[in-house]
């Protein structure tokens, strides 16, 4: 795929998970779709495994946790994450 089109539909962030001493946010580099499904690939994120990287061993998203499909952004740029059913 050419590198414009990956640029023009994909944005670089990070993730922040919490280092073994749940002291320091570690970040983490992904690459999201951009638009409005941002927010939900984000919070995605952030409910898969960290552990595959040893400076990263948690997140306090509670275990089991899953969030309805969309994740509306408000007008203040909070995301409401709604428990899933």
């Amino acid at each position: 795929m050419p590198a414009t089109w990956f640029e023009d539909f994909f944005r670089r962030m990070s993730l922040y998970f919490f280092d073994p001493t749940a002291q320091i946010l570690v970040p983490e580099p992904v690459f999201v779709p951009s638009g409005e499904q941002l927010a939900s690939s984000l919070v995605g994120g952030l409910l898969d495994d960290p552990t595959s990287d040893p400076r990263i061993t948690r997140t306090f998203m509670p275990p089991g946790f899953t969030y309805d499909l969309s994740v509306p952004i408000t007008a203040a740029g909070i995301a409401e994450v709604t428990p899933g059913r």
